[in-house]
């Protein structure tokens, strides 16, 4: 994962790396804090499936959104360790 694109437009500097914010979503999922993670409120796409009309243009030609399968329950936290890792490169 880049942010060059966000630096040089905007001139945003992440304070945390990309695997220290996968680190405190997990710990906070694992910990309780955050009840139901498939709640709308942590999901950009749900949000916007329940928006005002005003707010979304309604152009049959855009595809805001593609369907995807929920990850899989059995993954172990290894395999997502190495999931992480992968996104990071």
């Amino acid at each position: 994962m880049s942010f060059d694109k966000i630096h040089s437009r905007l001139g945003f500097v992440c304070a945390i790396s990309l695997e220290e914010g996968i680190e405190e979503i997990r710990r906070a999922v694992a910990s309780g804090l955050v009840k139901d993670y498939r709640d709308k409120l942590f999901s950009n796409h749900a949000y916007l499936l329940g928006a005002p009309h005003d707010l979304l243009r309604s152009e049959p030609a855009v595809q805001l959104f593609s369907v995807l399968e929920p990850a899989d329950a059995s993954a172990t936290p290894a395999a997502a360790k190495s999931l992480a890792a992968g996104a990071a490169s």
